[in-house]
């Protein structure tokens, strides 16, 4: 791992240089989405990074609120320190108490801004964007943002110093003491059968229901749901069928066979075998079932230091810690440096590394690690060589996506079409090597239960793979290859929220509207019944959402 520096930078190049900077890394890095450089003028601005190369800035690293990391721009590890975002924000803070504000605007045309909380001192902002004339290559912009200069409007997003919760105070700092990025904390709601959120009250939640929980990142998985909370603690909730079959993946030991309210992960397994208090997760990644009912599944979470750990089922080698025995605790796993995200299928892990590497473990039988026909099982993490610069993933039951510098690879089962490969070229129901999807403007990408969905940089949806519930959203309720979700002319989707074991799908438009589709067995869709559909159905939901993680009983929204 490389060591830690401290860079500063005390003078801010010209818009000219930054636009050179943007066009020489144009041929390298033709897919960037939203990256952002921000440079100090007439005021140093310290922040603890790794290595940066030869250009003197700080880089930092941004994610989306739909939990996809931004492309790279330089082939050179990220930084990241310890980055927990939620809703487009972040925060830095300077030596001397300084505040960063990182503005992120939504649209055709997007630009961020930066500015000092208490100077009047002009930052640099440079975003790299892309758009259907371009075809996702660079679009460099250079603006400078005084203190007090514009305002924000419905597509805007403004971090705060720390994150609050209703009562007003403020989320805890990392265990160590040091200094952490503040991710902003807000209210959860749900949809669907309570037991997953640990209710045990009978009838489901067929309209989004306040849980009172405030939170930093939620995902949701088969009957259960795992919650990062605003004081930094990890929590974890959901229903276990059959207390015999269970193997851990709630994280928490003496759980019983009914519905288990949240309860606090207070203890891991260190490297070397032995309990520890469990760190501040900044990430966590619900899993889907082996098989419907069997109550198989596990569970990864990311520490704010980037490290890995993993609880529940290993019978395929998933948790990544070189056998096949379960665990009840999460226990850290051995990796070659920082992680930055991980995506998690019903037998397999794939872990996003902070150098765009992407290590995987479990199961390769259908494909979904990338890693050959001849390679079936790994207990370690095990590089998946085939690609490079990978900046976002994301995993169904049996397959995967990434999104590189050169474009959107897809690995894995493709029994429904969920690849959205061309049947023509592709006929084959496994893939073993990622192979690169031709299009050229996709801003984001979600792997439903065994269903994908891509976003465009113009605001429109295609989807491919399983149909039964009516997923896809085209208004029918068969299988495809490639189909486009029927949106009306006015909607722009900015976002998608899905899950591995999820048949249902929601879409967030430009007007911050929440759009379900999909299974409503349980009433997780949040449509005040339980019918399916197969087209996009305005959901009712009071709050401003900005993301939605769905599993296969219930949906989370915050």
């Amino acid at each position: 791992m490389p060591e830690e520096s401290r860079q500063s930078v005390n003078e801010s190049p010209t818009a000219d240089a930054f636009v050179y900077f943007f066009k020489s890394a144009q041929q390298q890095h033709p897919t960037v989405h939203i990256t952002v450089h921000i440079i100090q003028s007439n005021h140093n601005l310290t922040l603890t990074s790794r290595a940066t190369g030869n250009y003197g800035i700080i880089y930092i690293y941004i994610y989306i609120s739909i939990h996809c990391v931004v492309n790279k721009i330089m082939a050179i590890p990220p930084i990241v320190l310890g980055l927990a975002f939620v809703s487009s924000t972040a925060t830095a803070t300077t030596d001397d108490n300084d505040t960063i504000n990182i503005k992120v605007k939504f649209g055709g045309n997007n630009t961020i801004g930066a500015e000092t909380a208490s100077q009047a001192t002009p930052l640099v902002a440079a975003l790299a964007s892309s758009d259907s004339e371009t075809k996702g290559l660079f679009r460099a912009t250079a603006k400078a943002a005084k203190r007090g200069g514009g305002g924000t409007d419905d597509n805007e997003v403004k971090s705060s110093r720390s994150s609050k919760s209703k009562n007003g105070k403020s989320s805890k700092s990392s265990k160590n003491g040091k200094k952490q990025w503040s991710p902003t904390a807000t209210e959860l709601f749900f949809a669907g059968d309570p037991r997953s959120v640990g209710e045990g009250t009978t009838g489901n939640a067929v309209n989004a229901a306040n849980t009172n929980e405030i939170t930093l990142d939620v995902s949701a998985g088969s009957m259960y749901s795992l919650m990062v909370l605003s004081d930094g603690s990890t929590a974890a909730a959901g229903y276990i069928q059959d207390i015999n079959e269970y193997k851990g993946h709630l994280g928490v030991v003496n759980r019983v066979e009914a519905a288990n309210p949240l309860v606090t992960i207070t203890d891991v397994v260190n490297l070397i075998g032995d309990a520890a208090v469990a760190p501040s997760f900044q990430k966590v990644y619900a899993g889907v079932e082996t098989s419907p009912g069997s109550g198989l599944m596990h569970s990864v979470f990311i520490d704010v230091n980037g490290n890995v750990y993993a609880a529940g089922n290993n019978g395929n080698g998933q948790l990544c810690t070189g056998d096949t025995s379960s665990r009840d605790m999460p226990v850290q796993v051995l990796l070659p440096g920082q992680a930055v995200s991980a995506a998690v299928g019903a037998d397999f892990t794939l872990i996003l590394m902070a150098t765009g590497d992407v290590y995987g473990c479990g199961s390769n039988q259908k494909g979904a690690l990338g890693l050959g026909k001849s390679t079936t099982q790994t207990n370690s993490p095990m590089l998946v060589d085939g690609l490079k610069s990978v900046s976002s993933l994301s995993a169904g039951y049996d397959f995967a996506v990434f999104q590189t510098i050169s474009g959107l690879f897809v690995t894995g089962a493709n029994t429904f079409g969920q690849l959205c490969l061309d049947p023509s070229e592709y006929d084959d129901d496994i893939i073993f090597i990622p192979v690169l999807l031709l299009d050229l403007d996709i801003e984001s990408f979600k792997a439903g239960y065994q269903s994908s969905y891509l976003l465009f940089d113009d605001g429109s949806v295609a989807s491919c793979g399983r149909n039964d519930a009516g997923q896809l959203g085209d208004g029918s309720f068969d299988d495809s290859s490639r189909t486009v979700v029927s949106l009306s002319s006015d909607t722009r989707v900015i976002k998608l929220g899905v899950g591995p074991s999820a048949k249902s799908f929601f879409l967030i438009d430009s007007l911050k509207r929440v759009y379900a589709i999909g299974s409503n067995s349980n009433g997780q869709l949040g449509l005040g019944d339980m019918d399916d559909r197969n087209g996009p159905a305005w959901v009712n939901i009071a709050e401003n959402i900005s993301f939605i993680s769905a599993g296969d009983t219930h949906s989370l929204f915050s």
